[in-house]
């Protein structure tokens, strides 16, 4: 009996390493990227934890919308800021694109992605908020613009 049970702490110890799941929030830091098709280096900074909390608070009383299409890869300018490394109550998430109005998670654990309605834009607004004095204010300006 005891040799099954360390079996399946092994077990689990060993999907949580192959998973890249910890389980805590602070190991991977947090990255926002400003992705804007303009020929030049793609704006980004490093969250604090209190940052990267804000931005989870934003995401966590956001509804799935079923009804809602991914972010565009293709649209020319502003695509989304993506924010990497998040635990949210969705999961744990590897990436997020926030456009205005929607906001795709990648979760870690499977690779899905889960769409969420932003119907204010709270979590772009946010991002937006976090990222003054760290990106050109006429990059900020220009997906302001957007949101309305």
């Amino acid at each position: 009996m005891s040799i099954r049970l360390v079996l399946a702490v092994v077990g689990v110890s060993l999907s949580m390493l192959a998973c890249g799941n910890s389980g805590a929030q602070g190991d991977s830091p947090s990255v926002a990227t400003v992705e804007i098709y303009s020929g030049r280096p793609n704006p980004k900074w490093t969250l604090d934890q209190s940052a990267r909390s804000a931005v989870v608070k934003a995401l966590d009383g956001l509804p799935v919308g079923r009804q809602l299409k991914s972010p565009d890869a293709s649209k020319l300018g502003f695509r989304w800021i993506e924010v990497s490394n998040l635990d949210t109550s969705h999961g744990r998430v590897t990436r997020a694109k926030v456009t205005p109005r929607v906001v795709a998670l990648e979760l870690s654990a499977d690779r899905r992605t889960v769409l969420l309605e932003d119907s204010q834009s709270r979590t772009l607004q946010e991002l937006l908020r976090l990222g003054a004095g760290r990106v050109d204010a006429d990059v900020l300006n220009l997906i302001r613009q957007q949101i309305r």
